[in-house]
């Protein structure tokens, strides 16, 4: 065992399947929430890649040209041909969403959530289906939320797909959003909140040749890693979902999903993308084999709802998955807390034949990540039958409690 301090909970968290499909957009009341954009000032330096290929749209060649740069080391990043700094005013739109019960100890916590790819800030309220809504259960604990969409995703501002929305200029636009969030200085937002909690969402890259609270699942757990290496105070507590450090075959479940340039998949939603290095998948079993229990026979999930997440998928952008290595470093000084959330059937982060499997205990594969954390209080917790989106599975309300555990047990 690696000589990081962890706490795991041993084996594997069995929760018991929802025996009942869950509704779209029930009538019942929900948190009051309020979407507004703000322009947010960002400089960091960005890679500059060499030319795509002509056809690069086509799936094998998006793969190649990823896999072409080698395992370039420089900051944890694909190799490139330079850097330049590029610097902007980004339009993020944003999703603030107030506590439904008041709890004192908790005004000034906040918990900052951060989608995958793929996705944008509607993965919170779990695409309109209350059993899948974090949103809902954190505000009824009496957190306040805000969710925002990632540059170039949702109706955040989308700039060059390759050039521009990259993996620096995520992580810098994040950590001046928790500045702001913390002098109380963020438009829209009166409150000074002492506390950040960030909530992430993982999503493993394409393979390569060989106190605020936040929550971040998939590509937004990366992003919280990247966070916890190089600003190590900006984050009381992590919570990563759909995360750990195995990446290497990745493409596999990705490519399922046969990835086209996004105006070209849905010409009628993506209207306004233009760019075509902005990708959607166009095959729905395949995102549904990356995103869920895979395979779909041992169920765990509403295909009803799975098929609503295709139909309302959001899009990657060439340069967040080319730079994506920046975000897996070692985050040497964050000695705050982190809760890891990947499914036992999660085909991304855990991908191996014949079928995922995360494993359990200390040997299991997002434990081993805790090596990227050396000083924090590193928990893991691996529900069964659940996929790579954690919080879209007949599980997630388990979850949601497993991670509100967490945080009242540590102050929060």
């Amino acid at each position: 065992m690696s000589n990081f301090r962890t706490r795991l909970v041993a084996g594997i968290l069995a929760l018991n399947s929802v025996t009942s499909a869950p509704n779209r957009l029930s009538s019942r009341d929900g948190p009051t929430c309020t979407d507004f954009v703000i322009p947010i000032q960002a400089s960091a330096p960005t890679q500059v890649f060499p030319q795509p290929p002509a056809n690069i749209t086509d799936p094998t060649a998006l793969l190649n040209y990823v896999t072409s740069f080698g395992s370039g080391s420089a900051g944890g990043l694909l190799g490139a041909v330079g850097t330049v700094i590029t610097s902007g005013n980004y339009n993020i739109s944003m999703r603030y969403c107030e506590p439904q019960v008041a709890d004192a100890s908790r005004a000034d916590t906040l918990q900052f959530l951060v989608h995958g790819i793929s996705y944008d800030k509607n993965y919170w309220n779990g695409l309109g289906y209350d059993e899948y809504s974090w949103v809902d259960y954190a505000t009824n604990q009496g957190y306040p939320t805000l969710a925002i969409d990632n540059l170039g995703n949702g109706e955040s501002e989308h700039p060059d797909a390759l050039l521009v929305t990259q993996m620096t200029i995520q992580v810098e636009i994040m950590h001046n959003i928790i500045t702001m969030l913390r002098a109380g200085r963020l438009p829209k937002l009166a409150t000074k909140f002492s506390k950040v909690l960030l909530v992430g969402k993982f999503i493993v890259p394409l393979a390569r040749n060989s106190e605020p609270k936040i929550l971040g699942h998939s590509y937004g757990s990366i992003c919280g890693n990247a966070l916890a290496t190089h600003y190590p105070t900006d984050i009381d507590t992590f919570v990563f979902t759909g995360y750990s450090g195995r990446f290497a075959f990745g493409a596999i479940p990705l490519l399922e999903g046969a990835p086209i340039p996004a105006i070209a998949e849905n010409p009628e939603r993506f209207s306004s993308i233009i760019d075509p290095l902005y990708f959607a998948q166009s095959v729905g079993s395949g995102r549904t084999a990356t995103f869920y229990t895979n395979p779909s026979s041992l169920g765990g999930f509403n295909q009803a709802a799975a098929d609503y997440d295709f139909a309302n998928e959001g899009t990657v952008a060439l340069g967040e998955v080319v730079t994506i290595f920046y975000g897996l470093g070692t985050a040497s000084d964050y000695t705050g807390n982190i809760l890891v959330l990947t499914g036992e059937n999660d085909a991304v982060a855990c991908n191996s034949l014949p079928a995922p499997d995360c494993g359990s205990g200390a040997d299991s594969v997002p434990a081993q990540a805790g090596a990227f954390f050396p000083k924090a209080n590193y928990t893991v917790v691996i529900p069964e039958l659940t996929g790579h989106s954690v919080t879209l599975h007949n599980t997630a309300q388990q979850s949601f409690k497993v991670a509100h555990d967490f945080l009242s047990e540590k102050g929060f």
